[in-house]
């Protein structure tokens, strides 16, 4: 599992990671795309929501962390609720 914090990844294979869901959130997950692989929560401040919530898209995009992930790890979709 893979936690992005701000600018920062943080791997579970070298680093316990945890993350603590609300009842929305985990409903949110349960429902999902299929292939999607990744969920996002950010502040509702127009900074990140608007032009269709460009910034909060860019952000989610890992780059070159994209390179280093094992083949079944890959960027196959975003969610944003």
């Amino acid at each position: 599992m893979y936690v992005k914090i701000g600018d920062k990844i943080h791997d579970s294979e070298y680093e316990p990671v945890m993350i603590i869901l609300s009842e929305q959130e985990k409903n949110l997950i349960a429902n999902m795309d299929p292939e999607a692989n990744r969920f996002c929560v950010y502040p509702d401040e127009e900074e990140w929501t608007k032009d269709n919530y460009k910034k909060i898209k860019e952000w989610m995009i890992l780059g070159k962390f994209k390179e280093s992930l094992p083949k079944e790890k890959e960027d196959v979709g975003c969610n944003i609720v």
